[in-house]
């Protein structure tokens, strides 16, 4: 069975529902703001992503929680429900991918080394956070890091080498 035409239809049905919203605004019968959509859009891309990985052993999670972090951002930012100074967006990024590596062990428990990354940068991500906002000292914060960051490396190392031989994708 072809994989890729069972999803023709619903790729086409979505062109129409497109090009039928975008032909009524044209002729001014319909307002869309395109920007929220577009990113509300993104957002449910995100979403299925992460579902599709749970259901399929891991495979896109990490990718959908950043996809769908960006869009339900953009969203809420667009309604001013939420808003993440520029200062505070690099600690901000750093805590997603370690939630990102979270959510794809959650999906495929076998992968428990990736217990390691996350830690590190859901940690790493909130004391920079912190540290941006003036609970530690910047300094202290970026001098342990350039310290101690190997540390990091050497941990997820060994816990590659004892998860070595794991079949990922198996049910």
């Amino acid at each position: 069975m072809d994989h890729h035409g069972s999803k023709r239809p619903l790729i086409g049905v979505g062109l129409i529902v497109a090009g039928a919203f975008m032909l009524l605004a044209r002729v001014h019968v319909l307002y869309f703001n395109w920007h929220i959509l577009f990113w509300a859009v993104v957002a449910l891309l995100g979403l299925y992503k992460i579902v599709d990985g749970f259901l399929h052993h891991g495979r896109g999670v990490f990718f959908g929680t950043g996809v769908a972090a960006v869009g339900t951002y953009e969203v809420l930012k667009h309604y001013e429900l939420v808003y993440i100074p520029s200062y505070l967006v690099f600690p901000s990024l750093i805590i997603l991918a370690g939630v990102g590596f979270l959510l794809t062990f959650a999906a495929v428990p076998r992968r428990w080394h990736l217990i390691i990354p996350s830690v590190t940068l859901i940690g790493l991500g909130s004391v920079l956070l912190l540290a941006e906002e003036g609970y530690f000292s910047r300094w202290e914060v970026i001098d342990s890091v350039h310290t101690w960051w190997p540390a990091a490396l050497i941990l997820f190392g060994v816990a590659l080498l004892l998860n070595r031989g794991q079949d990922y994708f198996k049910p």
